[in-house]
């Protein structure tokens, strides 16, 4: 039978085992829900990851598995493409196209995948 996630409550669809993993794009925000408060173990029952590596993700209970980007060295690219007079004449071109490394800081919010 398929759940009716639309008119479910927050509590019913957090708590249902379907849901595996939660993605938060940043940490310095409330997270929407505590998971003490739906009686979900971090990392046993659900998995939580986000993005930029705050400090906020440090010093939560448990500490948050983050993506960390390089944003030192995106901010330099992005100035780099924007003052090249080629750039004016063709924004789109592939030549300002840059990829960065980021880094995966693991903690103790995420459980290695059960399959």
């Amino acid at each position: 039978m398929e759940k009716d996630y639309e008119n479910a409550s927050e509590t019913d669809q957090l708590s249902d085992n379907e849901l595996r993993a939660l993605i938060v794009d940043t940490f310095d925000q409330q997270v929407a829900f505590d998971p003490n408060d739906v009686e979900i173990a971090v990392p046993g029952d659900l998995s939580i990851a986000g993005f930029d590596d705050g400090p906020t993700a440090r010093v939560a209970w448990p500490p948050i598995t983050t993506i960390r980007q390089p944003v030192g060295e995106m901010a330099a690219a992005a100035v780099d493409i924007l003052i090249d007079p080629a750039y004016r004449d063709k924004p789109g071109d592939p030549r300002f196209h840059r990829e960065l490394p980021y880094e995966l800081i693991v903690r103790g919010s995420t459980a290695p995948l059960a399959i």
